[in-house]
């Protein structure tokens, strides 16, 4: 086992920096899509401080390996290899050295900005934040580190691809040299002459599964409506929140990568009472001032045998997290002139006790379950 590099072989302090970033992201970023689908609960609290330890854990090793690379020679690529392949390696090595910084700092500048608690680095020391606390830059912070994480799988994934594809159809032993122990290279094609579409389709079939995601809508807020219905004294009203927003992803062919993500501001809640909407407000039911936003966020999908589509997810009023099964109606998207448009209702009945609502004999005569429905109009991004 040789410490530094030569001129056919990686070198053992090259492959444990590659492997263990490697093992490194897929820990991340399975607790990562795990945590965002959980209730918002103080026990994930351990679970988000793991998540930005191993990404800290990540951004200290990606500078570590970019320094010993400075100092380490690089193998020299298979005398075979296409030029256009040479380029794109170089191209993808650059990319990935980019984003294994670029993620974490993200990530780092999210929770700087968000400023929700201190930064422990595995429970053992606290971490400074960077960048001053800014609540206006949270949302765009979050989808900047969403973009760039999505990013790095893709081009990690198209990396990965291209190796597996030198190590059993050109047989070069380009992967081999990164694996432990010491391989020799310029073993005898399986193919000898793969033409570059043939290269190209390969790389497509690898790519699909992983590149494949639900779609994402955007939702016109003056044509969608948010609505309930209520009883008091046995007596029906209707009511509206104004303003509230949605975070579409969402494919009926491939319902495992569906999302739904809703805000509502429910001090936008109109009933045509200013006297009813001032008792909706107040602290005996939403509250505005402590909990000025509900919010719920699907966690799975499913299809039954006549068609019909149930969204499960969790819903968060004031301080309450409960599930709930939303009735799905998706209407297909029509090609336009202005784009693709489709529209989403859903439905679902609510018991308002659920969620401390109306607690207390002096709200007795208002009924207990609360029927919602949602129309959201939709376009294609």
């Amino acid at each position: 086992m040789h410490l530094k590099s030569d001129a056919q072989h990686w070198g053992s302090l090259a492959k444990f920096f590659h492997w263990t970033i490697v093992l490194l992201i897929l820990v991340q970023g399975t607790v990562g899509l795990i945590m965002v689908g959980l209730p918002k609960k103080p026990s994930i609290i351990p679970i988000y401080t793991l998540h930005k330890s191993v990404g800290l854990t990540i951004l200290a090793l990606a500078v570590l390996r970019l320094t010993w690379r400075l100092f380490d020679q690089h193998p020299e690529y298979p005398p075979a290899m296409p030029r256009w392949q040479v380029f794109g390696a170089r191209a993808a090595h650059a990319s990935l050295y980019a984003l294994i910084f670029l993620v974490p700092l993200s990530g780092w500048w999210y929770d700087s900005v968000s400023a929700l608690r201190p930064l422990y680095w595995f429970g053992l020391f606290e971490v400074p934040h960077p960048w001053a606390p800014d609540p206006s830059l949270k949302d765009f912070a979050v989808s900047v580190h969403e973009f760039l994480f999505w990013t790095l799988i893709v081009i990690a994934a198209g990396h990965a691809a291209m190796a597996l594809v030198h190590q059993f159809v050109d047989r070069d032993g380009l992967l081999a040299r990164m694996l432990p122990g010491r391989r020799t290279l310029n073993r005898a094609p399986l193919l000898r002459s793969i033409p570059m579409r043939s290269s190209v389709l390969l790389l497509s079939a690898l790519l699909l599964p992983l590149a494949a995601q639900a779609r994402d809508w955007q939702t016109d807020a003056a044509q969608s409506t948010l609505t309930f219905k209520g009883t008091y004294q046995n007596e029906g009203f209707a009511g509206k929140f104004k303003k509230f927003d949605a975070a579409i992803s969402y494919d009926e062919a491939d319902l495992s990568k569906a999302k739904f993500d809703v805000h509502v501001d429910v001090v936008s809640v109109d009933t045509a009472s200013a006297e009813r909407d001032d008792s909706l407000k107040g602290e005996d039911f939403f509250n505005g001032k402590k909990f000025p936003q509900a919010h719920f966020v699907t966690t799975a999908f499913a299809k039954a045998a006549d068609g019909t589509v149930t969204a499960q997810g969790t819903l968060t009023i004031r301080d309450q997290t409960k599930p709930v099964a939303l009735k799905v109606k998706f209407a297909a998207p029509s090609s336009s002139g202005s784009g693709d448009k489709a529209t989403l209702d859903i439905d679902t009945t609510l018991k308002r006790l659920d969620f401390g609502l109306g607690v207390g004999k002096d709200w007795t005569d208002i009924g207990a379950d609360v029927p919602v429905h949602g129309h959201l109009v939709l376009s294609g991004k």
